[in-house]
């Protein structure tokens, strides 16, 4: 897998939303076929890809400036949903990726809410994958961000992403069959929110386990 199998600007998807089921996490390795045929989806949403050029001229500012090439995105995710400072009606999200040659990364938000228009740069920002991406690769990054806004609220995150290629071979689904790369993907990381209308703040621990299956072009 390499760069040009991930999303790009302008591109849109849809996506199946099926119920839980149960498989074996552990079924895996070269050549296997995952039979997933039997899934019946009852809903789908669409994830769109925009153009950074297309988005307001503050978040321009930040991730489509020359002159900071580090956080240059290629392209913005539209979010149907954000939860970033509960109790802040968020209008418009974007979670806004940079795809080259080696990596992809995220490099942080665009929202906007109340007319105002917020870029939320990453200070550390998380890479998703190594590129060519290959059957036993690993890797993890650190990451983190933060933002305050004064009468509102703060938000900040931190954690580590890691992953592992422990699979390659078909898959199977009522879409057809696929050929693909397996990952495995831990995220551990923690949430700090400080609401100021309620003088309240926590620090929630998380951790996330994903499997993704990868194929060349999307």
């Amino acid at each position: 897998i390499n760069s040009e199998d991930m999303a790009n600007d302008n591109d849109e998807f849809i996506v199946s939303n099926s119920f839980e089921f149960s498989f074996d996490p552990n079924a895996t390795g070269a050549d296997y076929s995952w039979d997933f045929s039997e899934l019946i989806s009852f809903s789908q949403d669409s994830v769109e890809f925009v153009s950074i050029s297309s988005l307001p001229f503050i978040l321009q500012f930040v991730f489509n400036n020359p002159f900071d090439p580090a956080y240059q995105a290629t392209e913005g995710r539209k979010l149907n949903t954000i939860d970033l400072i509960p109790q802040i009606p968020i209008e418009d999200a974007y979670l806004l990726t940079k795809n080259t040659s080696s990596k992809i990364e995220e490099l942080g938000y665009g929202v906007s809410f109340a007319g105002v228009d917020l870029p939320i740069q990453f200070d550390d920002k998380k890479t998703l994958y190594e590129f060519p991406l290959a059957y036993g690769n690993t890797a993890n990054d650190d990451y983190s961000f933060s933002i305050a806004v004064p009468g509102l609220g703060y938000l900040g995150e931190s954690g580590n992403r890691s992953y592992e290629v422990d699979g390659w071979g078909s898959l199977t689904t009522s879409f057809g069959t696929f050929d693909v790369l397996r990952t495995r993907i831990e995220q551990n990381y923690e949430d700090t929110i400080y609401i100021d209308s309620n003088e309240f703040g926590i620090t929630i621990p998380r951790e996330l386990l994903i499997y993704e299956w990868l194929a060349e072009d999307g």
